[in-house]
């Protein structure tokens, strides 16, 4: 005579199975029992939407860490000023009406600025203020230490936020 297990029991063992592969567990509570579950914890979200929003802490940290490897100073003048560069920890002075920075890598610290346009990878631009920011390529980091400008972002896996650091 053979056995057969009933299928509910095949099945409760084959999600045990799953679970302990998984390390995942599974509980019952009785109704009205506390809620022991971790609380969620918000992490501050970097915006690259059309408008960008305001951090909450101390602006510059970002600029310190780059503040001392300066390689070249440019002043800004005329409409535009272009940055192009591999590895560069370029300071622009001034107030600067149009930015564009291109190349690999390179690292740009500006005060004010009308527009920036950023089409590079791997740049980190940190602005005191700034207007408007047109981000494409890739991996581009965009800081602005006050203001809320204008983002868009046409590249891949860019950020712009304020400075919280």
């Amino acid at each position: 005579m053979t056995r057969h297990l009933p299928r509910a029991a095949v099945a409760a063992g084959a999600l045990a199975g799953l679970l302990a592969l998984t390390s995942c567990s599974l509980g019952y509570e009785p109704p009205g029992a506390p809620n022991t579950a971790p609380a969620e914890v918000a992490w501050p979200q970097h915006s690259t939407s059309a408008t960008a929003t305001a951090g909450t802490t101390a602006p510059g940290g970002t600029r310190q860490r780059f503040a001392d490897r300066v390689t070249r100073e440019t002043v800004c003048g005329g409409e535009v000023t272009e940055i192009d560069g591999t590895g560069d920890i370029v300071r622009l002075t001034g107030d600067c009406a149009t930015v564009t920075v291109s190349g690999t890598g390179v690292v740009v610290l500006a005060e004010h600025v009308t527009s920036l346009e950023v089409d590079a990878t791997g740049a980190t631009v940190v602005v005191v203020s700034v207007e408007k920011i047109t981000l494409a390529g890739s991996t581009n980091v965009v800081v602005w230490e006050s203001g809320s400008p204008k983002v868009t972002d046409t590249g891949t896996a860019n950020e712009a936020h304020r400075d919280t650091l």
